[in-house]
């Protein structure tokens, strides 16, 4: 289907190929009119573009409550997972720090386990955001100079807002990522966050300290420099995580009590 240029909110459009691609170019624009005329037209509310991915997913990247709440209204799968990365819209509200829309889609039943392409759960995602937000030495081994330009965290109280609500909507605390074998609270002692490592062991979280892994972030900096220099890092990856053992070895420090204390307790 062909449609002619369009002007959107003083937005000149190239001519769109498909009506998907007339959504899209509506929903990276901010026009809900624009959206809700492409959708009347035909256009599929649950396009997965290649480039773009879902398009509900891409509204909530957008922020712009209007057009989510379009979307959701016409039908959004809030339980479809995006071909390229497996993100759910729940997950992709979540690791965003949006409370709004992560209550929301949670009041409209959406799958709170359901994991990505990596095993990620919503509540795994939120965490690992925590941890790059905490840590932006981690964010620099994460995210390409132009990913970290694109991504958007939530504040520390976001954050705890949307962990209890996905835990009280019976969210596994122990989930294990298949592909990398970290948990949430892994993915938290890493990012130094005490006031989190303290809620998610209040809410059942506990930590194998035998396995390598643990073993690994609590232990000496002799110890973590070795271990690097095994595991092939590249140099600048080698600097940043380094600098971020330093900077956040006073609060793992912290975060390695309250797992011994949580144990004894149980």
């Amino acid at each position: 289907v062909e449609t002619d240029t369009q002007t959107v909110s003083g937005l000149e459009k190239t001519n769109a190929e498909t009506l998907n691609d007339k959504l899209i170019a509506c929903v990276k624009s901010g026009d809900a009119d624009c959206v809700v005329q492409a959708l009347a037209e035909g256009a599929d509310v649950n396009a997965d573009d290649e480039d773009d991915g879902l398009v509900l997913n891409l509204a909530l990247i957008q922020g712009d409550k209007l057009i989510v709440r379009a979307l959701l209204e016409r039908g959004a799968n809030i339980s479809q997972h995006e071909k390229e990365t497996g993100d759910t819209p729940l997950m992709m509200a979540a690791k965003r720090g949006d409370v709004f829309w992560t209550r929301e889609l949670i009041s409209r039943s959406a799958e709170i386990d359901a994991e990505d392409d990596g095993g990620h759960t919503a509540l795994w995602a939120t965490t690992a955001a925590v941890m790059a937000a905490n840590s932006p030495q981690l964010a620099n081994v994460m995210f390409s100079e132009e990913g970290k330009e694109e991504v958007k965290f939530g504040t520390e109280d976001d954050y705890i807002k949307i962990i209890n609500l996905l835990l009280d909507s019976g969210a596994d605390p122990n989930h294990v990522a298949h592909d990398c074998g970290m948990t949430p609270l892994f993915c938290i002692a890493m990012s130094g966050n005490i006031v989190i490592a303290k809620l998610l062991l209040e809410r059942g979280a506990t930590a194998d300290e035998q396995n390598s892994m643990w073993r690994e972030i609590f232990a000496s900096e002799k110890e973590f420099a070795k271990s690097l220099k095994e595991d092939g890092a590249n140099p600048d990856e080698s600097r940043a995580m380094l600098e971020w053992f330093k900077a956040t070895k006073g609060n793992r420090k912290q975060i390695k009590k309250l797992i011994e204390d949580a144990k004894l307790k149980r």
